[in-house]
């Protein structure tokens, strides 16, 4: 399976991303069946600290498995 990611655009957040407004195939990418597991699908995938910070031009990753640091 491809890894399906988004480029974060200004005045993009969480929800935004998650519930649809910024493209139907990139929530449909996001696993889930609510707005909220999505959003929190999205902050494991990507090691989110603040949910409320996202940076434009960052690339999300919208599936796929999170990553471990060791």
């Amino acid at each position: 399976m491809a890894l399906a990611t988004y480029t974060v655009k200004r005045g993009d957040n969480l929800t935004k991303i998650a519930d649809g407004r910024c493209g139907k195939n990139v929530a449909a990418s996001i696993s889930g069946s609510t707005v909220s597991a999505k959003i929190n699908t999205l902050v494991k995938l990507n090691n989110i600290k603040n949910r409320n910070l996202l940076y434009v031009n960052q690339v999300l990753n919208l599936s796929g498995s999170a990553s471990s640091s060791s």
